[in-house]
Order: structure tokens, then sequence, then C-alpha cells
């Protein structure tokens, strides 16, 4: 059995600010849109570990098995750059569900927390 692409679910071409609205920032960035695409950056001191991560959420819930795609340029190294996907509260909830422990980007809050979630590093680089 071999794997096709469907019809397109969402597209969105991350070009000004206008397509992330009702997007959720969890953290402390910057998301800004120079040359036409959209632009994330940690705004804290990568000093600060875990603290300094952030979580960028996309509003729109999307069926089981989809196919995602994106262009990714790092833009400076080192850094890190993680896919959470089929996000919900553990008992169910709406992710962003005022019930649920208040997360700021870092990991353990989405690991081992009160969600669920099911993530991929698709970029890590970190100098020693």
């Amino acid at each position: 059995m071999g794997y096709e692409l469907g019809e397109t679910l969402y597209e969105n071409p991350l070009i000004d600010p206008t397509d992330v609205v009702g997007f959720k920032l969890e953290g402390d960035a910057a998301v800004t849109f120079p040359q036409g695409r959209m632009r994330m950056e940690n705004r804290r001191d990568p000093g600060e570990g875990q603290a300094a991560n952030f979580v960028y959420w996309c509003p729109k819930d999307l069926p089981a098995d989809i196919s995602v795609s994106w262009d990714f340029w790092p833009v400076r190294e080192p850094g890190l750059c993680i896919l959470f996907f089929s996000a919900t509260g553990a008992n169910g909830q709406d992710l962003f569900d005022s019930g649920l422990a208040e997360r700021h980007g870092e990991y353990k809050q989405y690991h081992s927390s009160d969600i669920n979630a099911l993530h991929v590093s698709y970029f890590r680089r970190k100098y020693e």
C-alpha cells in the first residue's frame, strides 16, 4: 500500500501579520515578516536555557493521517525547531482550556505536563 497526497486542507503563505491572526505564542519571541517570510526569533538570552524557548501554535485543527510541509531557513545557529502536533489537554480538553497549566515554551511543559502532544525535532544545532 502506497501513500498518495490528497486534497490540500490548509495552506498559509506566512508572508505578513494577517497570515498569523489567531496564532498563539507561548514564551517570549518576535514574529516578523522580512523579505515576505515569517521569521520567529527568541527575545530571551539563550543562556537562560529552557526558559528562553517559545512555541507558536497554528489555530487550525486538522484530521489524522495528514502530510505537512513547509520551507525552513535557519537565520543563525545554534538553534532548535520542533513541530508539535495532535495536541490536546490530557483529558481531551481544548489545548487552550483555562483549566490547563500555563505554558511558556519550556520543553517539559509540552511532554510531561497536562497536555498530550506528538512532536518531531527537525533542526537542532547546539555548540558546546
